[in-house]
């Protein structure tokens, strides 16, 4: 018998939190979480910080902060909303859940781990009376359709959301109910995304 859990991290969880990230980010151009980020987002924000556990093995895990509408709609970067990592930007007060970091282990994919995160966070929307679930993703299949195809982004975008070509994480994005909302130029260095977001939200 196989058993999925989800539930809040705590301070036990840090060092295996950075352990994933470690082997999350092992081949990417992100930089993994460290055990200072990991605590600093306990302090800031401990309901927001999400795990997974399969037969009692973390393998994913949910980083998210409250920011208002207007900070979580203005054009940003990855690292200006993270503040270098730690939820500097973290507003008690904000109306808006703001999604920055997803991790399943890459032995873990495809076992509907990443929906199971998504879904702990709209929980945690109406749990907290929040207005809407901002994220800005990032689209990896983008440079390839480029330079096969020649098309932009916007394109490339329109054509994920009508179901016309797949994309590694968007298409799984708009599976769990998000909504496009616009592009957010510069947002993490990602060359396949040509550096681009795209920004999806959810309201309750």
């Amino acid at each position: 018998m196989v058993h999925l859990r989800a539930g809040t991290a705590a301070r036990e969880d840090v060092e295996g939190i950075v352990a994933l990230s470690e082997t999350v980010f092992a081949d990417a151009s992100m930089t993994a979480w460290r055990a200072h980020h990991v605590h600093a987002h306990l302090d800031r924000f401990p309901d927001g910080q999400t795990l997974v556990r399969l037969d009692g093995d973390l393998v994913g895990s949910s980083t998210t902060m409250r920011v208002t509408e207007q900070a979580a709609m203005a054009d940003h970067t990855w690292m200006e909303a993270t503040g270098g990592s730690t939820l500097p930007n973290h507003d008690p007060e904000g109306d808006v859940l703001y999604g920055l970091e997803i991790m399943v282990h890459p032995d873990h994919r495809g076992k509907g781990l990443g929906r199971l995160l998504y879904e702990a966070r709209k929980v945690l929307v109406r749990e907290l009376g929040l207005e809407a679930l901002v994220i800005v993703g990032r689209v990896p299949g983008f440079d390839e359709a480029h330079t096969q195809d020649r098309i932009t982004l916007e394109t490339y975008v329109e054509d994920v959301v009508a179901g016309k070509r797949t994309d590694p994480v968007l298409t799984k994005q708009l599976a769990v109910g998000l909504e496009p909302a616009d592009l957010v130029p510069n947002y993490v260095v990602d060359p396949a995304s040509h550096h681009c977001g795209v920004r999806l939200r959810w309201e309750p």
